[in-house]
């Protein structure tokens, strides 16, 4: 598992193939802290689905994660598949892939 010491992760949108409480326990296995809203401190924002009944099909995190870097912060937008890869976990697509 790769290391994310000290990196503040946030998580936006539905996760398709662990639940949110799975994807947090991770964040702090790999020695990262979760916060529940984006903000200048934000590290990370992990991206998953949103409903189609979402206005321009972004949520207000990732909105607000896109506003922040616009204004000079650094914030690493990933997906969730992404996510799995940085922490060296494989994603179902890949495990499907390689049989």
């Amino acid at each position: 598992m790769q290391s994310l010491i000290g990196a503040t992760v946030v998580f936006t949108g539905k996760m398709q193939c662990l639940t949110r409480a799975q994807c947090r326990e991770l964040v702090l296995l790999a020695g990262g802290v979760v916060q529940s809203n984006v903000s200048r401190y934000t590290d990370i924002l992990v991206v998953g689905s949103f409903r189609k009944s979402q206005p321009c099909g972004i949520s207000y995190k990732l909105e607000r994660a896109l506003f922040l870097s616009r204004s000079g912060y650094h914030i690493r937008i990933i997906y969730e598949d992404e996510f799995y890869e940085t922490l060296g976990i494989p994603t179902l697509n890949q495990l499907v892939v390689k049989s």
